[in-house]
């Protein structure tokens, strides 16, 4: 009897692991949606379905004689010398010389973004196929700008060349690239005027797109701190939610791309256009050339957390296994894995290094741990209302030591947008019912934000999505730890550029371990 229930359960065991195998897996060129929903008549022309390629992908393998040569060197964008600026404006030059048919063309290198971000892909079960706002974020830009930079060297014939980033979380690199402006290969037509060169970017969105208070250095240095090491403890936190076959879209994103990657976006994107484009939107943002700057900047972030003690990626094999396909600069589709990208001296390349100030840039409290009463609330929010104003809700949580190596997570589903064309965003603040989304994301009481960009493949509906926030660190700064329930003040961008929100679900607080299961590399 014994027996038959060891075997039972080993093959209930076997059963689950066969379960569990379910990676997301490399789209088939074929089967891609060619039609762009509700986009303005002047794209309605675009196709963003890659070429065709009449054979098996082939398999990526480690270039053998990178290990024999020196890394490519990705420099910050403010500290390029003269040569390399021409260099990079003349590889700009050669491949949108291509014809748009060759893949290789910096017509279907922008279409790449289009085709993998805004749901042309559909895998085999009907799903559509998103790069966003899950555990794929990192791995798949990583992998778009590998073969971007290939192909770039090629056309140049340089094999030495690597990408620059926009060191946008260093105060000297803070503004505009202004070579983005001067070179004809670089600029772009479609970009918000007021932000350009001499301007600061912003980490943050205001009540108004166009006329926001302008940030400070020491503000977005205080808001990658928490970025990077305040709100993103676990995997999860930095690189998003898992994402496997059969899962729906975006099931949550890391707070680097929820904070970082799209106001960054927004900020670029020309607030005059309906989707904001070309950087505002994620159909088109690969039409700008300061996009490839922008997600070398969000790599190297990557690089950086992971040099942070206790920073590990996931070692989850439907992780591990999800594959992707590109052109490479042979015109040669090739099918990569996440976990073919894990190690960027593996594929050739290393930043250069620089300082990183927000190590250093903790906010300061303005509570010091004084707990408000309900009286102070002006509005509680309620599930499934609109979202038109400032509100609070107390969130239940365990009052209990809280090992070391567990994080304490603010989780907010069923977040509603209401009009994909346009972008949507709210602050999240603990212990603090009169949070300003203007003025207070330099304090600790602001854990973080929703930020959304338009995408025109949710214009015809949408499901509801996912914010989760590291609050571990918060709870501890602010001597909350023995309260039984936190205050949770949600300050919504409600003016008329912002698409209105709707949260349809309880917030809830989750524990999750810091080391759930670690990828070597």
């Amino acid at each position: 009897m014994m027996l038959v229930v060891l075997i039972d359960l080993c093959l209930f065991c076997l059963l689950c692991s066969v379960v569990r195998a379910a990676p997301i897996l490399a789209p088939d060129l074929r089967n891609c949606n060619r039609t762009l929903y509700h986009v303005p008549t002047y794209a309605a022309q675009l196709e963003c379905c890659a070429p065709q390629w009449d054979q098996p992908p082939i398999d990526f393998r480690f270039d053998e004689s990178v290990s024999r040569s020196p890394l490519r060197v990705r420099r910050p964008v403010h500290r390029l010398d003269a040569e390399f600026v021409e260099k990079l404006n003349r590889g700009y030059e050669l491949m949108k010389a291509l014809p748009p048919e060759d893949p290789r063309s910096f017509y279907q290198q922008a279409n790449i973004h289009c085709a993998y971000c805004d749901e042309s892909y559909i895998q085999s079960n009907g799903k559509p196929f998103q790069a966003h706002e899950s555990w794929l974020f990192f791995p798949f830009h990583r992998w778009y700008l590998y073969f971007h930079e290939r192909i770039l060297a090629r056309l140049l014939q340089d094999d030495s060349f690597a990408l620059p980033f926009w060191n946008y979380d260093h105060p000297d690199g803070a503004t505009f690239p202004r070579i983005f402006m001067d070179y004809p290969a670089l600029n772009n037509s479609f970009r918000d005027v007021a932000h350009l060169f001499p301007h600061i970017v912003s980490f943050r969105r205001c009540k108004n797109l166009s006329i926001c208070r302008k940030p400070t250095r020491e503000e977005n240095i205080q808001t990658m701190h928490r970025v990077m090491i305040i709100g993103s403890k676990t995997p999860s936190l930095f690189l998003g939610k898992s994402y496997r076959f059969g899962d729906d879209r975006m099931p949550g994103g890391g707070l680097p791309e929820m904070i970082i990657h799209n106001n960054v976006h927004l900020w670029i994107g020309d607030h005059k256009r309906k989707w904001r484009e070309d950087m505002g939107t994620y159909y088109s943002s690969g039409r700008d050339p300061i996009f490839y700057a922008h997600h070398a900047s969000l790599d190297r972030l990557w690089v950086e957390w992971k040099i942070i003690e206790g920073h590990k990626d996931y070692e989850d094999p439907d992780f591990l296994d999800s594959e992707f396909a590109f052109y490479n600069e042979n015109a040669e589709l090739i099918k990569v894995k996440v976990r073919d990208s894990l190690n960027e001296t593996k594929l050739g390349y290393a930043y250069e290094k620089v300082e990183n100030l927000w190590l250093l840039g903790r906010p300061s409290s303005l509570t010091k741990g004084m707990v408000p009463k309900a009286a102070e609330i002006s509005r509680f929010c309620k599930a499934g209302d609109l979202l038109q104003q400032q509100c609070s809700v107390f969130v239940p949580r365990h009052v209990r030591a809280t090992p070391s190596d567990v994080e304490e997570i603010l989780v907010i589903q069923g977040i509603q947008v209401m009009q994909w064309d346009r972008p949507a965003g709210f602050d999240i603040f603990i212990n603090l019912p009169h949070g300003d989304a203007c003025e207070m994301l330099n304090c600790t009481e602001y854990v973080g934000s929703f930020t959304s960009v338009p995408q025109t493949s949710h214009a015809h509906g949408g499901t509801g999505r996912t914010l989760r926030l590291g609050i571990g660190v918060v709870i501890e700064e602010l001597q909350l730890s023995n309260e039984r329930s936190l205050l949770v003040t949600v300050a919504p961008m409600s003016v008329s550029e912002y698409s209105p929100v709707t949260l349809w679900t309880e917030m809830v607080i989750e524990y999750e371990d810091v080391h759930p299961g670690l990828a070597s590399i």
